[in-house]
């Protein structure tokens, strides 16, 4: 990465990070920590098991066929989306969209639940730790599947 792209890069780091620290204190928001490895996530929309959101605002959990999030990991902040899709395994895809790793999954469930979000994380998560997603200033599109 030149040496501009990196002071680039960094002061929008920096930014992506105090944006999470913002949405982490909503309280429509939920804010979790994963289980199996150091990371954190706040939800824009709900996961099917989030009996609260539903019980607040009157809806139902058939609602939940996708879920957005912000991911913080390894020093910088993700945007993660994972959807309800007829696949055989998990599709996986990472690019560069509006100065932000942008992560996407198709799962094969019907609602997206809390435990579908962690095991999407941790391939996300395996997949960094193979090649550091964070470190490529523009990331093609990549399609992974993971069986």
């Amino acid at each position: 990465m030149s040496n501009s792209k990196s002071k680039i890069w960094k002061s929008d780091q920096a930014r992506r990070l105090k944006v999470f620290e913002e949405r982490k204190s909503d309280e429509l928001r939920n804010y979790f920590k994963t289980s199996s490895f150091d990371s954190e996530f706040v939800t824009i929309h709900p996961m099917a098991d989030e009996d609260w959101w539903f019980k607040k605002f009157n809806e139902n959990p058939e609602i939940c066929k996708s879920v957005d999030l912000y991911w913080k990991f390894d020093g910088d902040v993700a945007f993660v989306e994972i959807w309800s899709s007829e696949v055989l395994s998990i599709e996986l895809f990472a690019r560069w969209r509006s100065e932000m790793l942008y992560l996407s999954a198709k799962v094969n469930d019907d609602l997206i639940y809390s435990k579908t979000v962690e095991f999407v994380l941790q391939a996300f998560w395996k997949e960094h730790l193979k090649e550091n997603l964070f470190q490529k200033f523009y990331l093609k599109a990549k399609h992974y599947q993971i069986k």
